[in-house]
């Protein structure tokens, strides 16, 4: 026979009961459902790569003498210049001035011929680095099971900063192994030997000539943003 006089469970504790029921499952379902997507997401094979140096002279056109620019004096050694700047003048035998401009923006890392020399005609006058990466070249181990293909998307971090991540693109694949850098080396002791493969660096994407990169891609990835 049921008591008349029983106090009714209040709402709140009955809502109380509930979720001391279904947030232990739910929260299970979430870590579940997140492990997951880490795990599929997650590079299946990682690896160290290096950003490609690139480095151009800039070679008089014509055979004169080198002399001062009027306006401004010749770039030093390691002083930045842009590309187009006129960094140098040849002056031709019948007092003719013909200006060499910069072939790119970087930093000047050589000086074959100043102001007051002779040149000839495709002689370098001064090299150029480029203070920025276009490429980045690595080396996929033969144990290491993906199948890389121009136009795949590799997923890549500065080893300086881990936690900025970017996304590079397979370009080239090189026909053969061949040894690997000291610089990529897993193990400095050990010789290594891995297919070279050269990615695209993204224009938004700045990173030093020299710099290494960890980069990773998944062994069932394909062609295309992710």
């Amino acid at each position: 026979m049921a008591n008349p006089s029983r106090i009714p469970t209040p709402l709140y504790v009955r809502w109380q009961r509930v979720q001391y029921r279904i947030v232990p499952f739910v929260a299970v379902a979430l870590c579940a459902a997140v492990a997951w997507r880490l795990w599929h997401e997650a590079p299946r094979v990682s690896a160290v790569g290096q950003v490609d140096s690139v480095a151009r002279d800039a070679s008089a056109p014509v055979a004169g003498m080198l002399v001062d620019l009027p306006s401004a004096d010749a770039p030093r050694l390691f002083e930045v210049v842009v590309s187009g700047q006129i960094i140098a003048r040849v002056e031709q035998a019948g007092g003719k001035w013909t200006d060499i401009a910069a072939p790119l923006t970087g930093q000047v890392i050589k000086i074959h011929r100043r102001p007051g020399q002779s040149i000839s005609a495709g002689e370098p006058v001064i090299t150029i680095a480029a203070d920025r990466g276009t490429t980045i070249t690595t080396y996929l181990r033969a144990e290491q099971r993906a199948q890389p293909e121009p136009g795949m998307i590799v997923d890549g971090r500065q080893r300086s900063d881990s936690a900025i991540p970017f996304h590079a693109t397979i370009e080239r694949i090189g026909p053969q192994y061949e040894p690997v850098p000291a610089a990529q080396l897993r193990d400095r002791k050990a010789e290594e030997w891995g297919l070279p493969i050269i990615l695209s660096i993204p224009p938004d994407v700045h990173l030093k000539p020299g710099e290494l990169v960890y980069l990773g891609w998944r062994t069932n990835a394909g062609t295309g943003e992710k």
